[in-house]
C-alpha cells in the first residue's frame, strides 16, 4: 500500500489545519468588521447635518473603522466597542442598522439634535455599559427592552422629548449605578422596584410629567448619592425615615412638588448632604434646628412654602453654606446673627415673610455675598453709622446699551429677537441663557450660575491658581465655543467682546462663554468685511453696563427702616443705583448724594422726609438717568437749570410734592428724556411749547396743578408719546387737532378741565387708543363719534350716556367687554349705534326701547344673552337690525321693525324661536301644568314595570344610561345625564332647537327641500350604522320614527328615544331581529303621556 507524505508527517497536518483555521478566522474578523463598517456608514446617511465636515471626511471605507474619530475598537476582536459622537452638531435619524453593532459597550450621542425614536434592533446590543442620549430631541417611549441590558451602568436620555410610561423593566438592571430620565415628557407612576436597584448612585426623573404619589417611601438604596424628583408630582408627607434609609445621600431635589407635613427632625441623619432642596411645596411647621448638623451642607432651598417660626440659629452653624433661600414663607422674627458669620455664604433670600427687627450690623461680614434680597417684610430700626455693602443684587448679563451709544448698525432688530437668537444656541461651553427679564429701567439675560466665577477673577488671585493642564483645557473650552459660533450655527456669531471676565468656569472648570451684549450676527455680504472692526470702533463693552446698573448697588426698598438718612452715603463715590423709596426714612436728603460722580439711578420716593426744598437745585451729576422723588416733601420752584446738570437724565418723577412755579422753557434741554411725571404739585402757568421738542417722551404727567392756557400744538409733535395725563388743571380752549395723529397714544386723559369746542372727527386716528376721558369739560355737543377698527377695551363707563346731542356712536370691532350701559337709553337722538364685533356680555338693556330716532343698531359678534327686549317694537325709524353670532334666546319680538327684518338679523343664536320664516324654530306652545324649563330641556322617559314588561332589557335603568352615556356619534342625541325619584326615571338630553323631524314633515308653516331631506335620511342611516356595527356590542333602537330624529341648529339629524333600545348577545345577533318592535311592543312615546 502507497503511503501519502501527509501520512507520513503529522506536523505537515498540524500546520495545514492551523493555516485553514487562521483563515477562516480572517476571513470572519473581516467580515465582521465589515458589519460594523456597513453599520457606521448607514448612520452617516441618515445624518442631515455635519457642520464641522467630521464625517464627510473622516468616516470613509478607504480608511479603517477604527480609525474613524469617535470610533474605539477592542483590542482583542477589531470590533467597535465604543461610539461617542457627542457634541458635534450632527442632526438627523439613527438607523437600525447600528444595532449590528454587538460588540458596543458604550454609546454616546449627546449634546447633538437627533431626533425620532429608539430603533427596536437596538434590542440586540447586550453589551452595552453606557448609553447617553442627552440633550437632543428623540420621541417615542422608552423601550422596555432595555430591562435585558444586564450589563448596563449609565443610562443618560436627559433634555428630549420622549413620552409615555417609565417601563418597570429597567428595576431589572441590576447593575445600573446612573439613571437620568429628567426634562422629558414622561408620564404615569414612577416604578417602585427603581427605588431599591442596589448599585444605584445618581437618580434624576425630574421635570417630567409624573406621579410620584407613594415613591419616596419605597427608596431604600444605601449607595444613592444622588436624587433628583423635582417637578415629578410628589404628595404626601415629607418621610420621617427617608435620611435612615439613603445615608449616602449627597444632593436632593424635591422642589416643585406638592409635599406636605413638616421637615422631619431625623434630616439630620443625610450627614453628608451638600444641596437639599425642597421650595415650592406645601410644607408647614417650623424650621428643624436639626438641619444645623449637616455640615457639608452648601445649599438650602426652603423657598415658597408655608413655613412659620423663627429661624433657628443653628442655621449659623453650616459653616459651608454658600446659598440660603427661605423667601415667600411666613417667618416670624428677627434674622438671626450667626447667620451674617457664614463667611462663604453667596446668596441670601429671606424676601416675603414677616422677618422683623433691625438689620444688624454683622451684614458687613458677608463679604462674599452676591444676592441679598430682605424685601417685603417688617425690618425696622435705625441704620445707624456702618459701611453700606456693595452688593450684586442678581448674576444678570445686561443688554441696556443703546444702539444710539453703542453705534452698532446692524445688530439685533430688538432685545427680544436676540434674547431668542441666544437661546436657541447651543453648545457645552456657552453659558446656559435660562430667561430674559426687562422693565422700564434695563433688560437683563438671566443665566446658569457658574461657581467658579470668571476667568479673570482666577487668572489674577493670590489664594488661586491653575495649573497648566487647567488653563490648556480653558483654552480649548473656549476655542471650542467660538468655533460654534462662527461655524456650527446657521448664521455666524461674533462675539465682540472676548475677554477673561467673560469667560466663566463651572464645579467642573470647564470654561463657558458668556455677555453676548454686543454680539453681531453676520449676513454673506459682512461675513468677511465686518470681523476685523468690530469691538473697535464706536465700542462699549458691555461689562460697563453691568456695572451701571448693578455692581455698586443699594437697594432697599420696600421695608419699615427709620431714622435719618445716614450721611455716610455721600462717601460710596463708585455708587451708581441707590434705591430707598418704600421706606420710612424722615428728616433732609443729604447733599452730598446729588453730587456722586458715578450715580445713574437715585429713587428715594414715598418716605417721610420733611424738607426737601434745596435739594433739586444741588443735583449736579452729568451721569443720572434715573431720578424719582415721588412724595418726598419736595417744595420751592423747579431749578431753570436742572436739565443742563443732568443732562443724560431720561425718567423724571417728581410727582406729589408741593412743587410751585412754572415748568421750565428749557425743560427742553432734557433731550432723552422718556418719562415726565410732574403731577399733584402745584405748577401754575403754560404748558411751555417746548415740550415738544423732547422727541423721545412717551410719558407725560402734568395732571393735579393750576396749570392754564391752551394746550400748544407742538405737543402733537411728540410721535414717540403713549400716555398723556393733563387732568384736573384749569386748562381753556380747543384741543389741538395735531394731538390725534399721534398714532402710538395709548392713555388720553383731559377730564376736569375747561377745554371746549367739538371733539375733532380725527379721534378715529388713534387706532391704540385703550384709556380716554374728556369728562366734565365745556365740549362742544359731539354729534358722531367713530372709534371703530381701533384698540378700545375694558367696559362701556356709564359717562357715555353724557352724549346727549350723538347721532351717531360707532364702537364696532374693538376689545370692548362687559355689559352695556342701560344710560344709552337716554341718547335720544341717536341714529346709529354699533357695538358689533366685541366681546360683549349681558343682556340687551331694555332702555333701548327709548331710542326713537334709532333706525340702526348692530350688536352682532358679542357673546350677549338674555332675550330681545319687547320694548324694541316701540323702534317705529328701526330699518336695520342685527344681533346675529350671539347667544340670545327666547322669543323673536313680532310687532313693529320686526314684521320687516330678514332672518340674517338673528343667525346663529342658538336659543331663539319665533316665525319659521326668521330661520328659528317656531316656539312652542306649553299646558298651564307644564314646566317651560323643564320641556325644552329634558325628554322624560318614565317606565312602569306594572305596565310594561320587556323581558331581556336592561336589569336596571341605571345600567341603561350607563350604556347610552358610552355611545358617541355625531347623528345620536347627546345623553348629559339622567335623573329619578320614586315617581319616574328621566335622562335629560341635549337642547335641539328645530325639534323633531315630525313636527316638520306635517307642518304647513314650514317645508323642507329636497336637499334637507337627503341629508337627515344620511344622518339616520349614518347613527343606525354605527349602532349595528360601529358600537362594541350592537344596539338595535326598536323604535325608528320621525318623532324620534332631532334637529339641531344646522338642521342635523340627531337619532334619540333608546327607551326599549336592545343589546344583542352573539346567539341573539341573528334570530331576534326580526321580532323587535313587532310583537309585545310598547313605544315608549306611549309612557310619556
Amino acid at each position: 500500500m502507497r503511503i501519502s507524505l501527509m501520512e507520513k508527517n503529522p506536523s505537515f497536518q498540524l500546520l495545514t489545519f492551523l493555516f485553514v483555521l487562521l483563515h477562516v478566522l480572517t476571513t470572519c474578523l473581516a467580515m465582521n468588521i465589515r458589519t460594523d463598517q456597513t453599520s457606521l456608514l448607514a448612520l452617516k446617511s441618515q445624518i442631515t447635518s455635519d457642520p464641522y465636515q467630521i464625517l464627510s471626511t473622516n468616516w470613509s471605507s478607504s480608511a479603517s473603522v477604527c480609525n474613524w474619530i469617535g470610533v474605539t475598537c477592542g483590542s482583542r476582536h477589531q470590533r467597535v466597542t465604543v461610539l461617542n459622537i457627542s457634541d458635534m452638531g450632527f442632526s438627523g435619524t439613527i438607523p437600525s442598522q447600528l444595532g449590528n453593532l454587538s460588540f458596543l459597550v458604550s454609546l454616546d450621542l449627546s449634546y447633538n439634535y437627533f431626533h425620532g425614536e429608539f430603533p427596536p434592533e437596538f434590542s440586540r446590543l447586550r453589551k452595552l455599559r453606557a448609553i447617553n442620549l442627552s440633550f437632543n430631541n428623540f420621541t417615542g417611549k422608552i423601550p422596555i427592552f432595555l430591562g435585558e441590558f444586564q450589563d448596563l451602568q449609565i443610562f443618560n436620555i436627559e433634555n428630549n422629548s420622549f413620552s409615555g410610561f417609565i417601563p418597570s423593566s429597567i428595576s431589572n438592571i441590576k447593575n445600573l449605578g446612573f439613571l437620568n430620565l429628567r426634562y422629558n415628557n414622561l408620564e404615569g407612576n414612577i416604578p417602585t422596584g427603581i427605588a431599591t436597584l442596589r448599585s444605584l448612585k445618581w437618580l434624576s426623573f425630574g421635570f417630567n410629567k409624573l406621579n410620584g404619589s407613594n415613591v419616596l417611601s419605597a427608596f431604600n438604596i444605601s449607595t444613592l448619592e444622588y436624587l433628583d424628583l423635582r417637578n415629578a408630582g410628589l404628595t404626601g408627607d415629607f418621610p420621617s425615615d427617608l435620611c435612615g434609609r439613603l445615608p449616602r445621600l449627597q444632593k436632593l431635589g424635591l422642589n416643585f412638588n406638592m409635599l406636605s407635613g413638616e421637615i422631619p427632625r431625623r434630616i439630620s441623619e443625610c450627614s453628608q448632604l451638600q444641596v437639599l432642596l425642597l421650595m415650592e411645596n406645601n410644607l408647614i411647621g417650623t424650621i428643624p434646628g436639626e438641619l444645623g448638623n449637616l455640615q457639608l451642607l452648601q445649599q438650602l432651598a426652603l423657598g415658597n412654602n408655608k413655613l412659620g417660626g423663627t429661624i433657628p440659629n443653628e442655621i449659623g452653624h453650616l459653616h459651608n453654606l454658600k446659598q440660603l433661600g427661605l423667601e415667600q414663607n411666613a417667618l416670624t422674627g428677627s434674622i438671626p446673627l450667626s447667620i451674617f458669620n457664614i463667611s462663604s455664604l453667596q446668596v441670601l433670600s429671606m424676601w416675603d415673610n414677616k422677618l422683623e427687627g433691625t438689620l444688624p450690623r454683622e451684614v458687613g461680614n458677608l463679604t462674599t455675598v452676591n444676592v441679598l434680597d430682605l424685601g417685603m417684610n417688617s425690618l425696622t430700626g435705625y441704620m445707624g453709622k456702618f459701611q453700606v455693602v456693595d452688593l450684586l443684587l442678581i448674576s444678570l448679563t445686561s443688554l441696556s446699551c443703546r444702539m444710539k451709544d453703542c453705534v452698532m448698525e446692524g445688530t439685533f432688530q430688538t432685545f427680544d429677537r436676540e434674547c431668542e437668537i441666544l437661546r436657541n444656541l447651543r453648545h457645552r461651553n456657552l453659558t446656559k441663557i435660562i430667561s430674559s427679564c426687562c422693565n422700564l429701567d434695563f433688560k437683563a439675560l438671566v443665566l446658569e450660575y457658574m461657581p467658579n466665577g470668571s476667568l479673570d477673577k482666577l487668572l489674577y488671585s493670590q489664594d488661586c491658581s491653575l495649573n497648566i493642564m487647567q488653563r490648556l483645557n480653558i483654552m480649548v473650552d473656549v476655542a471650542s465655543a467660538l468655533e460654534y459660533l462662527h461655524h456650527g450655527y446657521s448664521v455666524p456669531v461674533i462675539h465682540c467682546d472676548l475677554k477673561p471676565s467673560n469667560v466663566l468656569l463651572d464645579k467642573d472648570m470647564v470654561g463657558h462663554l458668556t455677555d453676548f451684549g454686543i454680539a453681531k450676527l453676520l449676513t454673506k455680504e459682512e461675513s468677511i468685511a465686518h470681523t476685523t472692526t468690530f469691538a473697535t470702533i464706536g465700542y462699549i463693552a458691555p461689562v460697563i453696563v453691568l456695572q451701571m446698573l448693578l455692581q455698586e448697588t443699594v437697594w432697599l426698598s420696600k421695608n419699615d427702616y427709620g431714622g435719618e438718612l445716614p450721611s455716610e452715603f455721600s462717601h460710596l463715590r463708585r455708587l451708581r443705583v441707590i434705591n430707598l423709596s418704600y421706606t420710612n426714612f424722615t428728616g433732609e436728603i443729604p447733599i452730598g448724594i446729588a453730587t456722586l460722580p458715578s450715580l445713574i439711578r437715585f429713587s428715594m420716593g414715598y418716605n417721610k422726609l420733611l424738607n426737601g426744598s434745596n435739594v433739586l437745585s444741588k443735583f449736579n451729576i452729568s451721569t443720572l438717568e434715573y431720578l424719582d422723588l415721588r412724595n418726598s416733601g419736595l417744595t420751592g420752584d423747579f431749578p431753570s437749570d436742572l436739565c443742563r446738570r443732568l443732562p443724560r437724565l431720561k425718567k423724571l418723577a417728581l410727582g406729589n410734592n408741593m412743587l410751585s412755579g412754572e415748568v421750565p422753557r428749557n425743560i427742553s434741554e432734557c433731550s432723552e428724556i422718556q418719562l415726565l411725571m410732574l403731577f399733584q404739585n402745584n405748577f401754575v402757568g403754560t404748558i411751555p411749547r417746548e415740550i415738544g421738542n423732547l422727541q423721545l417722551l412717551q410719558h407725560l404727567d402734568l395732571a393735579d396743578n393750576t396749570l392754564k392756557g391752551t394746550i400748544p400744538d407742538e405737543i402733537g409733535h411728540l410721535y414717540n408719546l403713549k400716555n398723556i395725563f393733563m387732568d384736573k388743571n384749569y386748562l381753556t380752549g380747543s384741543i389741538p387737532l395735531t394731538l390725534f395723529n399721534i398714532s402710538s397714544l395709548e392713555m388720553l386723559y383731559m377730564n376736569d378741565n375747561k377745554l371746549e369746542g367739538p371733539l375733532p372727527r380725527q379721534v378715529g386716528n388713534l387706532t391704540m387708543l385703550a384709556w380716554f376721558d374728556l369728562s366734565n369739560n365745556y365740549l362742544a355737543d359731539i354729534l358722531k363719534m367713530n372709534l371703530s377698527f381701533n384698540s378700545v377695551n375694558g367696559s362701556l363707563p356709564l359717562e357715555v350716556g353724557n352724549l346727549k346731542a350723538a347721532l351717531l356712536l360707532d364702537l364696532s370691532r374693538n376689545q370692548i367687554s362687559g355689559n352695556i350701559p342701560s344710560t344709552l337709553g337716554g341718547l335720544q337722538k341717536l341714529i346709529q349705534l354699533s357695538l358689533a364685533h366685541n366681546g360683549i356680555e349681558g343682556s340687551i338693556p331694555e332702555t333701548f326701547g327709548e331710542l326713537q330716532s334709532l333706525e340702526t343698531l348692530d350688536l352682532s359678534y358679542n357673546k350677549m344673552s338674555g332675550v330681545i327686549p319687547k320694548s324694541l317694537e316701540a323702534l317705529k325709524q328701526l330699518n336695520s337690525f342685527n344681533v346675529s353670532f350671539n347667544r340670545l334666546h327666547g322669543e323673536i319680538p313680532s310687532g313693529g321693525p320686526f314684521l320687516n327684518l330678514p332672518y340674517q338679523s338673528f343667525m346663529l343664536n342658538k336659543g331663539l324661536c319665533g316665525n319659521p320664516q326668521k330661520h328659528v324654530p317656531a316656539c312652542p306652545s306649553y299646558s298651564k301644568n307644564q314646566s317651560k324649563s323643564k320641556k325644552r330641556s329634558l325628554i322624560w322617559i318614565i317606565v312602569a314595570s306594572s305596565v310594561v314588561s320587556m323581558e331581556g332589557t336592561f336589569q336596571t335603568f341605571d345600567r341603561e344610561c350607563e350604556m347610552l352615556r358610552n355611545l358617541r356619534h355625531r347623528n345620536l342625541t347627546k345623553i348629559i345625564s339622567s335623573c329619578c325619584n320614586l315617581d319616574f326615571k328621566a335622562l335629560i338630553l341635549e337642547y335641539m332647537p328645530n325639534e323633531s323631524l315630525e313636527k316638520l314633515l306635517y307642518s304647513r308653516d314650514y317645508c323642507l327641500n329636497m336637499m334637507q331631506r337627503l341629508n337627515i335620511m344620511v344622518d339616520v342611516a349614518s347613527a343606525l350604522e354605527y349602532l349595528h356595527h360601529g358600537y362594541s356590542v350592537p344596539v338595535i333602537h326598536c323604535d325608528l320614527k320621525p318623532s324620534n330624529v332631532l334637529l339641531d341648529n344646522d338642521m342635523m339629524g340627531h337619532l334619540t328615544d333608546f327607551g326599549i333600545a336592545k343589546l344583542l348577545t352573539k346567539e341573539e345577533s341573528i334570530a331576534q331581529t326580526t321580532t323587535f318592535a313587532t310583537i309585545g311592543y310598547i313605544a315608549p312615546g306611549e309612557c310619556c303621556i
